[in-house]
């Protein structure tokens, strides 16, 4: 499972809906989106099944990606930013 913190820094201007695309790339591998999010301002928490992604990958690593998306289409917002609290992959 991985679990990752995101939190907006700067939103989205009025009439646009601020969302997040999460990929992640096992070492040596492709990225693999994970899911998409909607952001509603502040942090919140996400968690997210990646064990088909990383269940073929070799090592112990793997890079997160998230980008800024508008989830209603269109091309994404300019000036709305992102920050990343924290990305994790927790196993049970």
């Amino acid at each position: 499972m991985l679990e990752v913190s995101i939190a907006v820094t700067r939103g989205a201007p009025a009439g646009r809906h601020l969302g997040a695309a999460v990929r992640i790339r096992p070492a040596g591998g492709s990225a693999i989106e994970a899911g998409r999010v909607s952001l509603a301002g502040g942090e919140s928490s996400y968690q997210f099944n990646v064990a088909r992604a990383l269940g073929r990958a070799s090592g112990g690593s793997a890079e997160v990606e998230v980008s800024v998306i508008d989830r209603a289409g269109g091309s994404p917002p300019q000036g709305a930013v992102l920050s990343i609290g924290r990305a994790r992959i927790v196993t049970r």
